[in-house]
């Protein structure tokens, strides 16, 4: 949140509060067919996130999921795990701007 432009800002060195991320479910879903038939997979995750006060009361509590812009067939993910984990990294990052979103019209309200 560092680099984004409007949070960049607004963040502090040093605050109480906390936010705290769970992946709570991961899977891969299908979005299509390859030319040979073979099902195309993307992964998904869906990510629980918190705002704890510096007492660890839950000041907000939310899912945001994510989804990976590439699919691939399933020997593919199994021929080459760099694929597997760059396709759930970007899920994730996914999941994060989705929440970023999410706080940034939350905080114009």
């Amino acid at each position: 949140m560092k680099k984004d432009n409007f949070f960049g800002s607004r963040l502090r060195q040093n605050s109480p509060n906390v936010f705290r991320s769970t992946i709570i479910s991961q899977r891969l879903q299908r979005t299509g067919k390859a030319e040979n038939g073979d099902l195309l997979l993307s992964s998904m995750v869906i990510t629980e996130i918190q705002l704890l006060d510096a007492k660890g009361k839950s000041l907000f509590r939310g899912t945001c999921s994510g989804n990976s812009g590439e699919s691939h067939t399933a020997s593919q993910y199994a021929q080459d795990h760099a694929k597997s984990q760059r396709v759930y990294k970007n899920a994730v990052e996914t999941a994060v701007l989705t929440f970023m979103g999410a706080l940034a019209l939350k905080t114009v309200e």
